[in-house]
């Protein structure tokens, strides 16, 4: 007859040398959590007795790779990073409630929102979700896809908690990250031409202005500075300024003279 008493293991303790006893182990056919009664009645401390010191342990990974590289290659807007979550009961004992907790955000740590997941897949020892047998892993897949809020922040970080309980309602948790850095390129280009090349006295002549974000990220604190000279080097006064006409993207002028979103051209008289 197997029992589970504390109070029975108690006295089998104190009955025997307690320095033969190992200070740690694991549970096993020759190691039980239990005493055995003799015919008699009595507690047969000598026979198949052992403890069990209940460990409960969980880890998490997490990787991320593009599964839609929009050009150019690399992290990029409209780029989709898929993550990939393994969670392994990593303890002695089974967990139960396994649940995952998941935040996204930018380099400049602004919460962003995931598109999909993260969602269950499976696990290696066939368990349904929300729960590990000893040394079982589940896996979980999310996906997120790249804005040009990203590549002006410079990447994206996303961290994974997962949280299990143990049968002694022990709660564990374990948490991954992954960063997800995205090369920035800031360039801009001016064009300027005029509506005639030669001119005579009293002639007007209409400049046009291009400014072109041909980079990819967001330019900010723009400032047009237009000089005009003679051949001589003798500087010369417009007789009007720079004038904003239109930004190909639908920026307005006041937007135009001092951000340009990536790709964008803002034109001028």
């Amino acid at each position: 007859l197997h029992v589970r008493s504390r109070r029975q293991r108690q006295m089998c303790i104190r009955d025997r040398d307690t320095t033969t006893l190992p200070l740690t182990g694991l549970l096993t056919t020759d190691n039980i959590e239990s005493a055995v009664f003799t015919s008699s009645g009595e507690l047969d401390c000598n026979n198949n007795f052992g403890y069990f010191i209940p460990n409960p342990s969980i880890e998490t990974v997490k990787l991320s790779s593009i599964s839609n590289d929009i050009f150019p290659l690399g992290n990029s807007i409209g780029d989709e990073i898929t993550y990939t979550v393994s969670v392994g009961n990593t303890g002695n004992v089974e967990l139960n409630n396994v649940f995952l907790s998941d935040t996204i955000v930018d380099f400049f740590n602004n919460t962003l929102s995931l598109n999909s997941g993260p969602t269950f897949i499976n696990s290696s020892g066939g368990s349904l979700e929300g729960t590990l047998l000893i040394g079982e892993s589940a896996s979980y897949s999310a996906t997120y896809i790249l804005v040009q809020s990203d590549v002006d922040a410079g990447g994206v970080q996303n961290r994974v908690t997962a949280r299990g309980t143990s049968p002694t309602n022990v709660v564990v948790k374990d948490n991954s990250e992954v960063n997800d850095s995205i090369s920035q390129y800031p360039l801009l280009q001016v064009v300027k031409t005029a509506n005639i090349s030669e001119v005579c006295v009293n002639d007007l002549v209409t400049y046009t202005i291009s400014v072109s974000n041909i980079g990819n990220v967001s330019l900010d604190n723009i400032i047009l500075l237009d000089t005009l000279r003679d051949f001589l080097g003798n500087i010369l006064i417009l007789n009007t300024e720079p004038t904003f006409i239109v930004a190909d993207l639908g920026s307005s002028e006041a937007v135009s003279y001092t951000h340009l979103r990536a790709h964008e051209t803002g034109r001028n008289l």
